[in-house]
């Protein structure tokens, strides 16, 4: 770990098994996809590496700059770029694809600033200097394995984002909130049995559910037959109005840990 690094947070979400750490402005990321990969799978194979991508939902801004690499002596692929932002920051991000142990492997790392900072380099430095040993699971207080945190990740098409999320009846009225949607996977990555759990205001619920309805989410091969069709999962939606000489946000985290959210903003009250 660099210098300053925060302690690592290991998520389940679903597909892989995802530790996150912070180095000042530096976010980084070491993902493990659970089922293995296919016998003989290269990251050098181009056609390999994109469906990784598309099933990790890894989608990077513009084309990066990409190039084989090695990383603790294994054939890797690195794929690198920078891309000014809305508000004239610069997204810096690298991300470093590799097969260890017949698992494949994300490892990522991305900061906003208008210039590269030094701790960027530090992840990408401590990235390369990993080295592999067989997986443990965690522990909890009693000595068990601890359950992780099962947060699943999902994929929606950008016109579907360009949308008008917020119900026109709560902007109106210039009510803002959160309301989360409880509901289950099926074994095509859908939402189905839907249920609102919590709202701030009820004028905020009416299209909740159809945002969720959207998704695609990531679910492994065996996901009905293993019985996880009946497990539940939150969706928040974070309504926020902008307001003159405001930005829009939220200025919570989710009400449920470590679920998924949005933040739906209104430029303004009609």
């Amino acid at each position: 770990m660099p210098p300053g690094a925060t302690a690592p947070r290991v998520e389940d979400n679903l597909i892989s098994y995802t530790a996150g750490f912070r180095v000042g402005v530096a976010h980084a990321s070491i993902q493990r996809l659970l089922e293995p990969a296919p016998e003989g799978a290269s990251v050098t194979d181009r056609r390999f590496r994109s469906n990784m991508r598309d099933y990790l939902v890894d989608d990077m801004a513009a084309t990066p700059h990409e190039e084989p690499t090695s990383i603790a002596g294994l054939p890797g692929w690195s794929a690198c770029g920078a891309e000014t932002t809305s508000d004239s920051g610069v997204n810096w991000h690298c991300a470093y694809y590799l097969v260890s142990g017949q698992h494949f492997y994300r490892l990522g790392v991305h900061a906003l600033s208008p210039q590269k900072p030094p701790e960027f380099d530090a992840v990408v430095r401590a990235l390369y200097g990993v080295s592999f040993v067989p997986a443990r699971s965690p522990v909890g207080s009693d000595g068990r394995p601890a359950a992780l945190p099962r947060k699943p990740i999902y994929r929606i098409k950008q016109g579907d984002l360009n949308q008008d999320w917020y119900p026109a009846a709560a902007r109106s009225r210039g009510s803002q909130g959160v309301v989360d949607v409880e509901f289950s996977i099926d074994g095509q990555g859908r939402a189905q049995d839907l249920r609102v759990t919590y709202a701030t205001s009820s004028d905020l619920t009416s299209r909740a559910g159809d945002f969720v309805r959207l998704m695609h989410f990531r679910v492994p091969s065996g996901w009905e037959a293993s019985g996880a069709r009946a497990a539940r999962f939150t969706f928040e939606s974070q309504y926020a109005i902008e307001t003159s000489g405001s930005s829009c946000h939220f200025p919570t985290d989710p009400r449920v840990a470590d679920a998924p959210f949005v933040t739906i903003c209104s430029s303004r009250v009609h």
